[in-house]
């Protein structure tokens, strides 16, 4: 694949021929050497709860209010054994190895978010 390199490792107006240390920036797209994709960043509202490569001048692009996360993550604080999640009512339902059964209703918290 012919690609024109990154200014920051090579002359841009020079093609050559991408096979070795080839990187995907995940915001932009583009095809980015090592050097100039040495950094990493959460991108949540593209899908990047965790930090992915993105090249360096999106990185300087990215803000903060980009960076917030839009999933929440909590600790069971129990060995889940057994889950199952009752779509029609939106109940999820976990049972772990320390004999608790919880129940959640996801609907109920959906609506009172609105």
């Amino acid at each position: 694949m012919w690609a024109l390199c990154c200014p920051g490792c090579r002359s841009a107006s020079v093609p050559y021929l991408c096979i070795f240390l080839q990187h995907h920036c995940r915001k932009c797209g583009k095809a980015v050497c090592g050097k100039c994709s040495s950094k990493r960043s959460t991108i949540p509202l593209m899908g990047f709860e965790f930090e992915v490569r993105v090249c360096d001048s999106c990185h300087e692009s990215i803000t903060d209010e980009d960076r917030a996360p839009t999933a929440t993550f909590h600790d069971s604080k129990h060995n889940i054994v057994h889950m199952h999640f009752e779509a029609t009512r939106g109940w999820l339902l976990t049972s772990g190895a320390d004999k608790i059964v919880k129940v959640r209703n996801y609907l109920e918290q959906r609506q009172s978010d609105t």
